[in-house]
């Protein structure tokens, strides 16, 4: 087994996941008494949202990087990022 079939880098995503929700059902809270209104609320959880949709992206490019060094040292060929989905839907039906 190679070290990068571990999924090294699910437990931080899951962290700023849960973080990025509980602060936006705070910002609601807060819009709901008064705190703050709805649509300063909303500006607030874009923030959020971007943060965990960059955090999404680095960890589907890096999972990318891991599966293509994994079938390098297997003497397999690199796959392209448009490739991917068919490999996994390939090797799940396998």
């Amino acid at each position: 087994m190679h070290y990068k079939e571990l999924d090294h880098r699910s437990t931080p995503l899951r962290t700023l996941c849960t973080t990025a929700t509980n602060a936006i059902s705070e910002l609601v809270q807060f819009s709901k008494v008064g705190i703050l209104d709805s649509l300063l609320a909303a500006e607030y959880a874009e923030y959020f949202y971007g943060a965990v949709l960059v955090a999404c992206q680095t960890y589907a490019l890096g999972t990318v990087g891991d599966i293509n060094e994994i079938r390098t040292l297997n003497g397999l060929g690199k796959l392209k990022k448009i490739e991917l989905p068919d490999y996994v839907s390939c090797s799940i039906k396998a």
